[in-house]
């Protein structure tokens, strides 16, 4: 069983996800198909608004938060390379809600 939102998996006899609230489906493949990415980027106020926006209009959304680790080599002390992780999300709401979800969410 997968949650068709956040294709997190769940063992047999579980009929709602966790997390999202949302009935699950079959297949990994049927949950991939149900869901859309509405929005990336990395600032908290926009993701917060976001948000907000969705809940507002109660469109169920799922958000992930991804790690860009940007390893440091030294030598010899010397630190050479990328300085430090970054971090981004994205936001996830029902291929069927997407239109709604967009022009709710106030993107261009």
């Amino acid at each position: 069983m997968f949650c068709p939102l956040c294709q997190s998996e769940f063992r047999e006899g579980f009929v709602e996800s966790s997390d999202c609230h949302v009935a699950l489906v079959g297949t990994l493949a049927e949950a991939s198909s149900g869901s859309v990415r509405l929005w990336k980027g990395n600032r908290q106020k926009e993701l917060d608004r976001i948000l907000s926006a969705l809940d507002g209009e109660q469109i169920h959304s799922h958000f992930r938060e991804i790690v860009n680790y940007n390893w440091r080599i030294e030598i010899f002390g010397i630190p050479i390379g990328p300085r430090r992780s970054t971090f981004e999300c994205e936001v996830w709401v029902f291929r069927r809600n997407f239109e709604r979800a967009r022009l709710d969410a106030r993107f261009a």
